[in-house]
């Protein structure tokens, strides 16, 4: 059984469905872009989305892909959420949510900071996600060391982070990953948002060179092109970053790299210098309803493939799988049928 631990906001989501772009224009906010806003700010959103349908699910980026990498590996995995939320009523409900859904939690509590809320923005098959972290940013080192916690990450096989749990918390980042490399675990890494690189270029540098498997879309690997000042093409960035992973590896393959690019295409390096690029099953438009969660949804399929000693192009195919799952409901929400990761690489579509 492997053991996989998650770093990152642990939030409630909230799914919006729009008919018109007044809200998104009222806030500024762009089609398919993720964002942070303050208390007040959530506070006047949360205000404005009463008069419309919402759906409440559990949120997070790397929650996410915990919940999903739990559905199918199943007893073949045992998860471990990590971050903080407040002692709150939207905190017992988050980590209610999460727990049904098979993943164990072991969150730091914080009085009086509330849970934090993600706020998602559907129109149409796009979507607009904004974040407000609340709790979760209040982490710190001292709370991994408190005895339960530290005793429950040493036995961690793999911890995967989402980028947005650098937000200031650099030095929790840092730390989760030096620990990684002090005990030989591995560490997987998820870019997350462009803002988050620019914001946190130093440390996001860090991370992505030293993680053993790195996620991110052409957006943000572009983003981490410029804060790198890297001269080249995506390939010649993917390639430099196989080539100076200095660390004995922790698989077969040594350092992963994994860059996805909507509905077009993967491109995934490993073993030193191979890139596989693989292009994305069609799905009817119709059946899109919700993209969000794609992105975590198809880190999770392939970690699952990686975990379970498939083949870096077996494990793009259960991530596209694991995607358009997703993608056909609103939120990341968990599909109500068992399967098994062979029934997966068996099915000619998705």
């Amino acid at each position: 059984m492997v053991k996989i631990g998650g770093f990152g906001n642990p939030l409630l989501d909230i799914s919006v469905k729009l008919n018109t772009n007044d809200l998104l224009n009222k806030y500024n906010l762009l089609e398919d872009e993720q964002s942070e806003f303050d208390s007040q700010k959530m506070k006047s959103l949360l205000n404005d989305i009463k008069k419309y349908d919402v759906t409440y699910s559990p949120g997070g980026s790397a929650q996410n892909t915990l919940r999903l990498l739990q559905w199918l590996m199943n007893s073949e995995s045992s998860t471990f959420m990590f971050g903080g939320i407040g002692k709150d009523e939207q905190g017992k409900n988050l980590k209610n949510l999460v727990e049904i859904s098979g993943v164990k939690t072991n969150y730091s509590l914080f009085e009086g900071k509330p849970t934090g809320t993600s706020v998602v923005l559907i129109k149409g098959s796009n979507r607009s996600l904004v974040a407000y972290i609340g709790a979760a940013e209040s982490v710190r080192i001292k709370d991994l060391k408190i005895n339960e916690t530290e005793s429950i990450l040493e036995t961690m096989d793999a911890i995967y982070m989402e980028a947005f749990f650098v937000t200031k918390r650099n030095d929790v980042a840092k730390y989760v990953q030096e620990f990684c490399e002090e005990k030989n675990k591995i560490f997987a890494f998820s870019l997350s948002a462009p803002y988050i690189i620019r914001e946190n270029a130093e440390v996001i540098i860090h991370l992505a060179r030293t993680c053993d498997i790195l996620f991110g879309n052409k957006r943000e690997f572009a983003a981490l092109k410029d804060v790198m000042k890297f001269e080249g093409t995506f390939q010649d960035l993917t390639r430099h970053l196989l080539k100076t992973y200095n660390k004995k590896a922790k698989n077969k393959y040594g350092k992963i790299v994994v860059a996805t690019n909507g509905s077009k295409w993967v491109v995934c390096g490993h073993s030193n210098d191979v890139l596989e690029k693989a292009f994305v099953p069609k799905i009817d438009d119709t059946k899109i309803i919700d993209t969000n969660g794609a992105g975590d949804a198809f880190s999770a399929g392939f970690l699952a493939g990686i975990f379970t000693n498939k083949e870096p192009r077996e494990s793009m195919k259960i991530g596209f799988w694991t995607a358009a799952q997703i993608i056909q409901n609103v939120g990341c929400s968990l599909p109500q049928f068992p399967i098994t990761l062979d029934d997966i690489l068996n099915t000619e579509t998705t």
